[in-house]
């Protein structure tokens, strides 16, 4: 594929900004009606073609062509207060910093497809934003040497078929494409130079592969349940690196460049079991659990930077940063209910808990300060007829203070800090929070 293509494809299709509405890096917001009740039986509801990525084996419930449409707009408040120290900086002085900003607006959008193929057999395809993180700090304060934009953007193409085995179980499988995207900056000091600010920008891409399973059993008319699988999927990224400012090409200035800039990132296989039961004709519960194994991610390692040895001045192109996580595995819970005003109108509401996978303040960095969150949701939707139906959703999220007690070192061999390598140390809490919009449009072809 044409790189100039793909960037203009992602660049079309992913502009959010913002991790802080997500556990880790990923993502639930794969339809803009789940927004309204936080996705509380996002496994088992199978109401429309976003199914196709929550539980491929609902999509014979689907008994038409439909084209699901979303737009999920995030505004994410997020702030800083602590102090950092940087070696090359101040003699390696602790600098105080408050209300450093990171939040802003992001939109996520998703687009889902099906068709029925026999009487028990459906087709599914999607377009869908399941991993993703942003942070972005001021490049003006100190705060600048510990980061100022990091980045992971991610498009998972899905083409999936569900089948119906017999009246009461289906089952349904699909492939995922994923097209993964990251930036990681910040800027790197030295107080023997004067205006010596020089910029680390650092950008990888690659494709990845995995898959999604799922089965769907009728217990009654009125309750049924879901489980569903998606597999761990490895990206094997490479890319660019560029130091630029006066410490490049050993502190002559200019832009010093290296092309074998590469990183494992690993995206991590998650359980969903959900279940539902119709109280009556227009009251409906709905439950969700997933359990995501993010123990798979012990570390990142970029290799292959662009930096410099900070006694000598001399570039180096084999620098590397290293960063510890030894994530755990996680829990997101959510409860919710639906109930029908009119046949015409649906109002929804949902409540939910998600587990960060950081394990401690000293794993935490100021890049990702990811942190345990609560979830109340409210939304609707309204069928003016048979073709046409539009849904809306609102979800704030309540996130627990997450301070930070961590270092990072950019050099030849940053696992064993030497003289020549630079170290950030931070510390202090972020605070946030966040509310997050579900925008749906559902177009019943046939």
């Amino acid at each position: 594929m044409n790189n100039n293509w793909k960037k203009l494809f992602f660049i079309s299709f992913v502009f959010y900004h913002s991790n802080i509405f997500a556990g880790g890096f990923l993502l639930w917001e794969q339809n803009g009606a789940g927004v309204g009740d936080y996705h509380a039986g996002s496994a088992v509801d199978a109401s429309d073609a976003s199914t196709e990525y929550y539980n491929p084996a609902g999509l014979p419930y689907i008994r038409n062509k439909q084209f699901v449409a979303s737009l999920v707009p995030v505004i994410a408040d997020v702030n800083f207060n602590g102090a950092i120290a940087v070696s090359t900086v101040n003699n390696n002085t602790a600098q105080p910093l408050n209300d450093e900003q990171a939040g802003g607006m992001s939109l996520i959008p998703n687009l889902h497809y099906t068709q029925p193929l026999t009487p028990r057999l459906s087709f599914g395809l999607g377009m869908n934003v399941p991993y993703g993180l942003e942070t972005n700090y001021s490049t003006e304060t100190f705060i600048r040497y510990a980061a100022t934009q990091t980045s992971l953007q991610t498009i998972d193409i899905d083409p999936t078929l569900g089948y119906r085995i017999t009246d009461d179980f289906s089952l349904g499988g699909g492939l995922d494409a994923v097209y993964a995207n990251a930036i990681f900056d910040q800027y790197a000091g030295y107080s023997l130079l004067s205006n010596a600010d020089t910029l680390s920008d650092n950008r990888l891409h690659s494709w990845g592969w995995g898959y999604h399973v799922g089965g769907l059993y009728q217990i009654t008319p009125k309750s049924r349940v879901g489980l569903t699988y998606h597999s761990k999927i490895v990206e094997h990224m490479k890319g660019t690196s560029k130091f630029s400012g006066k410490l490049a090409n050993g502190g002559t200035g200019g832009t010093q460049t290296s092309n074998n800039l590469s990183a494992n990132l690993y995206l991590p296989p998650n359980t969903t079991l959900s279940g539902l039961y119709d109280v009556n004709d227009q009251w409906r519960l709905l439950a969700s659990a997933t359990y995501t194994q993010w123990s798979y991610i012990k570390s990142l390692l970029l290799q292959g930077m662009a930096v410099i040895d900070v006694q000598s001045l001399d570039p180096i192109n084999n620098g590397e940063v290293f960063i510890q996580e030894d994530f755990r595995n996680t829990w997101n819970v959510a409860v919710g209910t639906e109930y029908k005003t009119s046949p015409t109108t649906t109002l929804r509401t949902g409540l939910g808990y998600d587990q960060s996978p950081v394990r401690s303040p000293t794993l935490r960095y100021i890049q990702t300060p990811d942190a345990d969150r609560y979830a109340l949701a409210v939304g609707g939707q309204f069928k003016p007829n048979k073709k046409f139906v539009f849904d809306l959703g609102w979800t704030h999220l309540f996130i627990i203070k997450a301070p930070i007690n961590s270092s990072q070192t950019v050099g030849v061999n940053p696992e064993n800090p030497s003289p020549e390598s630079e170290t950030v140390n931070v510390q202090g809490d972020v605070i946030s929070q966040a509310d997050v919009f579900g925008l749906q449009f559902t177009w019943n072809i046939d």
